[in-house]
């Protein structure tokens, strides 16, 4: 039963990844209007570009009918 519960609470390796690599250096700032990403970095994608993009150029990028994704 204790094992069941960590596993439940553990991160998944995809997402410990995802959160390593919106860490990096050359991923905080925005890849659209290069804004410095607040300190966890940011929180969407825009995957037609693979960048990591703000908030503002996520709406923007949609409204092109860009897929984004938020992480």
């Amino acid at each position: 039963l204790k094992d069941l519960k960590y596993n439940l609470m553990a991160e998944p390796k995809h997402i410990s990844e995802l959160n390593a690599l919106r860490r990096l250096p050359e991923n905080t700032i925005c890849g659209s209007c290069r804004v410095p990403a607040p300190r966890t970095g940011f929180t969407a994608v825009c995957a037609k570009f693979k960048i990591f993009i703000c908030g503002d150029c996520k709406s923007a990028h949609q409204a092109y009918s860009h897929r984004c994704k938020s992480i």
